[in-house]
Parts: structure tokens; C-alpha cells; sequence
């Protein structure tokens, strides 16, 4: 998933964060990256943020603020999973991402190949200039601050259809390598409308909050090459969607 912003010297790349074999660019894609100067990311990995906002204090606990039944269900696949940690003190949103990990590297799909990693070191090893759309931490934020309502639908859906969990990734990485972004975008779309608030801070304001600085590149005629998570350039109110409603149009090369 590549686009070059037309008439500027920005390029834009769509990752996938967790695969079961390292990810790499197209053809197009790293003839583009030897070309440019900076690189662009979400966030910072080598800077991750102080996790205590993820934990409840010792006065409260997961068990206190979702249904019994769902907690108990998420302990039995949180051992089943191999997590260790006390359940108890993860706040909703926290429990699934460590839980959706998990299910992830049972099948072998870990970060570590995700594209935007394998992106990141070659930008190291080549010593380019990094910039960053967001800190990690607001990242993060933005899924903590979706409702509590949200944030339980999401842990019950993971918990009850684990399954499913993985095998809508294997579908993205499927989509993904032949280069179908609508395709991608459809894998999730149901998932996504069932928690609007959560998916409206995860992607549409983010997208929103990233737009001005990527119009700078656009306009900078520095060559520079942006690294973001797929689903930020397909469906709606998406990265490209927006540039080009501010007269940026981008052309799509695929993969």
C-alpha cells in the first residue's frame, strides 16, 4: 500500500504492525525510500512512554468495572494465552491489546516484522533524519479515553472469537501483499462500527491531527518518506481522502 503525494516529493506508506515473516517494501516503494532524506512515523519506538495510566490503582481493579461473567472469561484466555500478570489491575483497553498480542504470537505474527519496524532500522541503519507524527504515549491515549462501554464490547469480542482475532490479520496480510486497500478496510469494517467513538479517536482525529504536518512535506519539496499503520489510508476520512481535499492528489502503486 504506496502512494506518492503527485507533484511533490512526499511518499506514503501503509504497514502492517505484526506479520509471520518480516515485511518488506515493493519494488516502487524502496526505489522511493533510497531516495528520501526523512522519515516519517507514527511515534518514537525507541521512546515508550510510562504505563501507568493502563493500570488501576490498588482501591480498584478490572473485575469492578466489567460484568463477572466477561471477566472470568478474560482470566481463562489470559492463562490460556501465557500472561502471567494479574489480570486484575489492567484497565479494559490495556487487557486487550496485551491479550490481542498474545493471540498474535501463538500464530508467530509478532511486531517485530511488521513493516513499519523493518522501515524504522533500514532508516537507522542509513542514517536518515527521523520525524514523528505523535508520541507513542498519545497514541496510546487515544484509545484509553474511548468509553468504557466501547472499550468493554472490544475486550468481549477478543475474549469470546479469538479465532477471529487472528485470522482478520491473516486476511489484512493477505489484502496487504496484494496491495487491495479497500479490500483491507472491509476486513474491519464491521469491528469498527461497532465502537464508533473508539474508532474516531483511533483513525479519523488522528488522521485530522496529522494533516497539517504532512501538507508541510507536501509543500516543503524535502524529500521524505511516512511510514503509518494501513487502515490510516483506507476508509473514511482516511490520510489520502484528506490531502486530496486539499488538492493533493496521490497516486497508488500498490503494495
Amino acid at each position: 500500500m504506496f502512494w506518492q503525494v503527485i507533484n511533490t516529493n512526499l511518499y506514503l506508506q501503509g504497514s502492517i504492525h505484526n506479520a509471520d515473516e518480516p515485511l518488506k517494501l515493493s519494488k516502487e516503494a524502496q526505489a522511493a525510500a533510497e531516495l528520501c532524506d526523512t522519515f516519517v512515523f507514527e511515534g518514537n519506538f525507541h521512546k515508550l512512554p510510562n504505563l501507568d495510566f493502563a493500570f488501576y490503582s490498588n482501591n480498584s481493579g478490572l473485575s469492578k468495572h466489567i460484568p463477572k461473567a466477561l471477566f472470568e472469561s478474560t482470566q481463562e484466555l489470559w492463562k490460556q494465552a501465557g500472561l502471567t500478570d494479574n489480570l486484575d489491575t489492567n484497565r479494559p483497553w490495556f487487557a486487550t491489546l496485551k491479550l490481542t498480542q498474545a493471540l498474535y504470537r501463538e500464530k508467530g505474527l509478532v511486531d517485530a516484522n511488521g513493516l513499519d519496524k523493518q522501515i524504522f532500522k533500514w532508516a537507522e541503519d542509513n542514517n536518515k533524519k527521523f520525524y514523528f507524527l505523535e508520541t507513542i504515549l498519545s497514541g496510546l491515549q487515544a484509545l484509553s479515553s474511548t468509553p468504557l462501554s466501547e472499550q468493554q464490547d472490544v475486550l468481549s469480542l477478543v475474549v469470546h472469537n479469538p479465532e477471529k482475532v487472528v485470522s482478520q490479520l491473516q486476511a489484512m496480510l493477505v489484502a496487504w501483499k496484494d496491495g487491495n486497500a479497500n479490500d483491507l478496510y472491509k476486513i474491519v469494517e464491521e469491528n469498527l462500527r461497532l465502537t464508533p467513538k473508539m474508532t474516531t479517536k483511533l483513525f479519523s482525529s488522528r488522521n485530522h491531527k496529522w494533516l497539517p504536518q504532512l501538507l508541510n512535506f507536501a509543500k516543503s519539496g524535502e524529500k521524505v518518506f511516512v511510514t503509518v499503520g494501513a487502515l490510516h489510508l483506507s476508509g473514511p476520512a482516511d490520510v489520502v481522502s484528506l490531502l486530496a481535499a486539499k488538492g493533493y492528489q496521490c497516486k497508488y502503486f500498490g503494495t
